[in-house]
């Protein structure tokens, strides 16, 4: 499937907790801006960031399921399946019949 100009995606994709998570970040924040140069409207969970000390996976995904289902599709990025948050975003999304777009 081929990214509409007219819609809006949620960025999904391995974040992390370990050594790579700034190289993960990194790769959410490139993607998005060049996305978005390009005229596409991105939501990216790592701009939803507000305390990372203070909450828990289960809060985040919480948090970005809620954003997700405010999209019309997704964006899986690289490394997405080595992430479950990503892996369940996917499902989530496949099973509501959300526009569902790998990129490399």
């Amino acid at each position: 499937m081929k990214l509409d100009i007219n819609k809006k995606y949620y960025l999904s994709g391995k974040i992390g907790n370990a050594g790579d998570k700034q190289s993960n970040i990194d790769k959410f924040i490139i993607t998005a801006l060049h996305l978005r140069n390009e005229g596409y409207t991105i939501i990216s969970p790592i701009e939803l960031c507000d305390d990372q000390d203070s909450k828990t996976w289960e809060d985040y995904m919480k948090r970005d399921i809620q954003e997700m289902l405010n999209c019309d599709g997704i964006i899986l990025m690289q490394n997405w399946t080595s992430s479950p948050g990503a892996r369940l975003e996917l499902y989530i999304a496949a099973t509501l019949g959300l526009d569902v777009v790998t990129i490399t």
